[in-house]
């Protein structure tokens, strides 16, 4: 396995730790599909071929019953870019929050880790502009649930 890809999964399994403390119940990882075929007439030999995109790398649900999504990004040493997202991300997380679902990212870093509404302002995190730490510590939700909680007493629509 790659350094990458081991900092990729340590970053994800990290992320679900942080999304439990901070209020989000029952965070499942979404495991990619994957399909094993025989690999040509060498015995004992397969090819893995992955399978349709997923929404993200967790899920949960806050108490009430309100389902999470969270897509999480290992980056160190520099910003967050948009680039660094899948092409089908930014559409998933969207859906999801346009389905009445709070959808997070999750920036795991040598700063810090951060947990994020996707509902970025464009001089945040947008194509061709970077997610700083400063931006990103502002962002930062320290309790999920209550960010909700907030978020619906204060009758704020942009859920």
């Amino acid at each position: 396995m790659s350094s990458s890809k081991a900092l990729g999964n340590s970053g994800e399994q990290l992320a679900a730790n942080i999304l439990a403390g901070r209020g989000v119940l029952m965070v499942e990882e979404i495991g990619t599909p994957t399909h094993i075929k025989k690999f040509g007439k060498v015995p004992h030999v397969y090819q893995v071929r992955f399978g349709n995109k997923v929404s993200g790398d967790h899920r949960g649900l806050l108490r009430n019953g309100i389902s999470v999504l969270a897509e999480t990004k290992t980056i160190w040493g520099r910003s967050l870019r948009w680039s660094d997202m899948s092409p089908h991300q930014p559409g998933r997380l969207q859906a999801h929050k346009d389905c009445g679902g709070i959808s997070l990212l999750v920036w795991v870093s040598d700063a810090g880790v951060f947990v994020m509404e996707w509902n970025f302002p464009s001089d945040d995190f947008a194509p061709g502009r970077g997610l700083t730490v400063a931006a990103a510590s502002r962002l930062d939700i320290p309790d999920v649930y209550q960010f909700w909680k907030d978020k619906t007493e204060a009758g704020s629509d942009e859920r």
